[in-house]
């Protein structure tokens, strides 16, 4: 009797075809897992205003996957400047939490710029120009932690 069973299901998978294998999702089409959620960590904000009543900002976001969003500005009576910067974790200047920012600071007009520096206390913003007086000069913002 098992003789003729086994004869009977082959005649029918051949009649029939073999039964539908379960079909595969191609490799491109696979759903990946979602990177885990990405949360903002510690902040800090950093000021200084000088004598003459301009002020110097620089505002630091580090997030759970190492990556940093920096903000830097510069105002007086007349001017603003202000520059955003966003590094991964592992990229130059997220460690320092770097911000250049281009704002020539006297009549030279030789495209002064300042970079911004987080230490993980304090901020510096030096300026730098070759062709003018005050180039080196380095402000140092005291830094709050929220």
């Amino acid at each position: 009797m098992l003789k003729y069973s086994l004869v009977l299901l082959a005649v029918l998978t051949t009649a029939c075809g073999a039964p539908p294998e379960e079909e595969q999702t191609p490799p491109s089409q696979q759903q990946l897992a979602p990177p885990p959620p990405v949360t903002l960590g510690d902040m800090w904000s950093c000021h200084y205003v000088t004598s003459a009543g301009d002020g110097f900002s620089h505002d630091i976001y580090k997030y759970s996957d190492g990556s940093v969003f920096t903000s830097c500005e510069i105002a007086d009576g007349r001017s603003q400047f202000i520059n955003v910067e966003m590094f991964r974790g592992n990229q130059a200047g997220a460690a320092t939490a770097g911000c250049n920012l281009t704002a020539d600071w006297d009549s030279s007009a030789t495209n002064g710029w300042w970079k911004f520096s987080f230490n993980g206390t304090t901020s510096t913003a030096t300026y730098n120009d070759i062709g003018s007086t005050f180039n080196g000069n380095v402000i140092t913002m005291t830094c709050t932690k929220y």
